[in-house]
């Protein structure tokens, strides 16, 4: 467009590149049948001018749309999230399969880990949404923003304490933030009604994940937010 629009001419055929700005030098012959002034070498110069203009376009136009090409592997890493499951409370690490409870011991409620706690209150271990929290309040499930659900029973069989030794710091369907308080609970009391504080802490859906892998070994001592579970 811009040698169109300066009028510069090719007047020989030359060579490509840059040897091809020779084909603008203006002949005498060309001159003389054209009944112009003879101009060496304007039409190089313009021609110049051109090239550097196309240059800075191409150069701009591959700024603004260029995109790393990644590879099909590298799209399918990077679309495997992983979800990192913080402990909900403090206390000792017990191996699931070792707790009484057999609906959790056998993993038949999802894989994750035991706790017996230190202190009387569960924090959420991710953010996420409280998906289920029964009025007996001995138990809570999270669900993550990935969609992990996280099931937290306190005790074994504490169902049968009708919520005595409970209480809710939240309601089902609250938007919490890893670390707010869920439930607080009475450990003395409860232990003195003759039941197990170990908690297990599970997730729910298991099947949805190719691998939950456990960060704590039984017997170890845990502290609330700590990394427990990672799933991927």
């Amino acid at each position: 467009m811009f040698l169109s629009a300066t009028k510069t001419y090719a007047y020989i055929s030359g060579g490509l590149g840059v040897f091809g700005f020779s084909d603008f030098i203006m002949t005498e012959e060309y001159a003389e049948k054209a009944g112009i002034p003879l101009d060496v070498a304007g039409g190089v110069v313009r021609a110049g001018i051109g090239a550097a203009i196309a240059i800075a376009i191409s150069f701009s136009l591959t700024m603004i749309f260029w995109r790393e090409n990644i590879s099909a592997e590298e799209e399918s890493s990077e679309s495997e999230e992983k979800s990192t499951i913080y402990s909900p409370m403090s206390g000792k690490v017990i191996a699931l399969s070792e707790i009484e409870d057999e609906a959790f011991s056998d993993s038949g409620l999802g894989v994750g880990v035991a706790i017996e706690p230190v202190e009387g209150v569960v924090y959420s271990p991710v953010d996420g949404v409280v998906s289920v929290l029964p009025s007996t309040f001995h138990a809570a499930c999270i669900t993550g923003k990935n969609g992990e659900m996280v099931l937290i029973h306190i005790g074994y069989n504490t169902a049968e304490l009708c919520g005595k030794g409970f209480s809710a710091c939240v309601e089902e369907g609250a938007v919490v933030k890893k670390g707010d308080k869920i439930i607080t609970f009475d450990i003395d009391a409860i232990k003195n009604a003759g039941y197990s504080l170990v908690t297990p802490v599970v997730i729910g859906n298991t099947d949805d994940y190719t691998d939950v892998q456990t960060l704590v070994s039984p017997n170890a001592t845990v502290r609330t937010g700590d990394t427990v579970l990672v799933l991927s």
